[in-house]
């Protein structure tokens, strides 16, 4: 009966022993000694360590690279916020440029409406005049012709007198003629 509760501690016993030189084998070999033969010497650690450092260097070399593309980048990205900027004041720049000039076009515009107004108010206003004027020159012109008539027949009576003054002298003078006889 004692056996039989030792077999249970027995076995623990040897897992833990197993476990035990397991432990001792990482150790022997993190301390550079053969798990298989203690009493051989250290192991030379140096080519691993070599490759370590260059691998650390090369490392070293892609981080300094990505760095240095990293600063590039931002520098270019500067350049660009730089020349964004730029192109933003002058886009808002010519932004009020345009509403100026709307705001001047919306003023031109209402003073050719009020232009346009005025003109059609002079134009119905001048509209009576000119009718009234075109009754006046119809009138003159009447008034032209009908001078011309007169004149026309003042030169028929201015001719005729002349024509009966001629007459008469001749009339007269043949009577003085006749009378001298």
């Amino acid at each position: 009966m004692l056996n039989e509760t030792l077999v249970g501690q027995r076995r623990n016993l040897l897992e833990r022993q197993e476990i035990l030189s397991q432990h001792q084998a990482v150790l022997m070999r993190r301390q550079g000694l053969s798990t298989e033969d203690s009493a051989v010497g250290p192991v030379d650690l140096e080519p691993v360590l070599a490759e370590v450092d260059k691998l650390r260097q090369q490392t070293s070399d892609t981080l300094q690279r990505l760095e240095d593309d990293a600063k590039a980048l931002h520098d270019r990205i500067d350049g660009l916020k730089s020349d964004v900027q730029q192109k933003a004041e002058s886009q808002t720049s010519q932004k009020e440029e345009i509403k100026q000039m709307e705001a001047e076009l919306l003023d031109l515009r209402n003073q050719l409406g009020k232009t346009q107004g005025q003109i059609e108010l002079y134009e119905a206003l001048l509209q009576p005049s000119q009718d009234g004027l075109a009754g006046v020159k119809q009138k003159q012109d009447g008034l032209a012709l009908e001078q011309a008539k007169f004149q026309e027949a003042s030169d028929y009576q201015l001719q005729a007198i002349a024509d009966m003054r001629q007459t008469i002298a001749s009339v007269s003078g043949d009577a003085a003629e006749v009378g001298a006889s």
